[in-house]
């Protein structure tokens, strides 16, 4: 502890979480819901007839629609709206008036990897199983990734990784088959690589956010405001490279057909603006003149926090907003574990992160209900992150030492 009273960066000192009852009543809560999701999900499933009859009630018919577009021979038609709905009648087995239409609005990466197994004629509901082995595998290396650089000592990282694979908008994204869990990979990935000073291959990880664009705008203002150029030179590459090898299939104009049906939905309001504005400036403030040491505490705090502003950005979509705070969830998880916090932010963010995993439950549940409640969390997360970041720094020299004042400023 410094002379003034705040905690800064040292050796790990002992658990907060510790391995007692309440490590082990936690881990036995998210046993229990993964057990209880599986079971409802099984009865969904047999609810709508069937497991082809599901897939056809999920987000994941849309992607079928893409598939079937690009394995008919006609995947320059991939983003005409006329095409995918005759297409997706044919999937639902209905008239084209009489459906409500679901667009594949995602770049054409899903549709062109799953167009062979279409092409196949293989069940939809084998095509959706094949899709989810992928996603299952990308949140596996999720809590991978994360569990390496941001390590929990005795019982907690079993807590953490249970934590993290039972949280309901996770779970839920997996059970219908979106790309939210491939996004979350892609900021995983950015995070560890950045924290291991591999930028030009976190870049290149981190375009994995772009299966669901409107991820990508807060990994590039934060990667503006922190100056990592090598990273969004990889991120940049990387989208180039993709766009520049599927044109042979999708023409040379994709990109214009693929923005003008993803922008089709009306604009942001004038409050998503303002707020948007606000953050912005708020993570260049967060990232000014300060150096780049991944290896302090005062890095991992500073990244959680404008983590957290950039999922702010894309809150409305709170579903998705909340997968992705799983990242500065467990970076602030590891911190309160490993007794790097000061007793009141322990108890802060012990409470907060639980009350989190339960708001996502409601939002996997009633996502338009609660809506607020996402909101409410991650600004009380922001300012959370904001107070831990401020009990890093370190009281200035008393001695006049310049050594001193060199270690204290790397230490910040």
């Amino acid at each position: 502890m410094g002379p003034n009273g705040r905690y800064l960066e040292g050796p790990i000192q002992s658990s907060g979480l510790g391995a007692g009852c309440f490590t082990r009543l936690g881990n036995a809560v998210c046993l229990i819901l993964l057990l209880g999701y599986g079971v409802l999900w099984s009865g969904t499933v047999q609810q709508m007839g069937g497991s082809d009859n599901y897939v056809r009630h999920t987000p994941f018919l849309a992607t079928i629609t893409g598939a079937r577009i690009v394995a008919a021979g006609t995947a320059p038609l991939l983003y005409d709206r006329p095409t995918q709905e005759a297409v997706q009648a044919i999937v639902l087995e209905a008239d084209a008036g009489g459906t409500s239409f679901l667009p594949y609005r995602e770049p054409p990466l899903a549709a062109l990897a799953l167009a062979p197994f279409v092409g196949l004629g293989l069940p939809y509901s084998l095509i959706f199983t094949i899709w989810a082995v992928v996603t299952t595998t990308a949140a596996g290396l999720c809590i991978g990734l994360l569990a390496g650089r941001w390590p929990a000592p005795r019982g907690t990282p079993w807590l953490l990784m249970l934590a993290a694979t039972s949280f309901l908008p996770l779970i839920s994204s997996l059970m219908l088959g979106q790309s939210t869990v491939l996004v979350l990979l892609g900021g995983a990935g950015l995070t560890a690589g950045l924290k291991s000073r591999q930028d030009l291959a976190a870049g290149a990880v981190a375009a994995l956010t772009a299966m669901q664009p409107v991820a990508l705008v807060p990994i590039l203002v934060l990667l503006l405001a922190a100056r990592r150029w090598a990273a969004l030179a990889g991120l940049a590459a990387t989208l180039g490279g993709v766009s520049l090898v599927v044109a042979p299939w999708l023409g040379p104009t994709w990109l214009l057909q693929y923005a003008a049906l993803a922008l089709a939905p009306a604009a942001p309001g004038g409050v998503a603006l303002g707020l948007g504005a606000l953050l912005t400036i708020g993570m260049f403030w967060l990232w000014r003149r300060q150096p780049w040491q991944p290896a302090t505490m005062a890095w991992d705090l500073r990244w959680a926090i404008g983590v957290l502003a950039g999922v702010l950005l894309i809150s409305q979509e709170p579903a998705l907003a909340l997968v992705l705070a799983i990242v500065p969830g467990w970076i602030m998880a590891a911190q309160l574990a490993n007794g790097r916090l000061p007793p009141a932010q322990r108890r802060f963010w012990l409470a907060w992160l639980w009350i989190g995993y339960a708001i996502g439950l409601g939002v996997a549940l009633l996502p338009g209900a609660l809506l607020g409640g996402a909101v409410l969390w991650l600004l009380g997360a922001l300012g959370g992150g904001i107070w831990s970041l401020e009990g890093t720094r370190p009281a200035p020299s008393l001695s006049g030492d310049p050594g001193a004042r060199g270690q204290a400023a790397s230490e910040a």
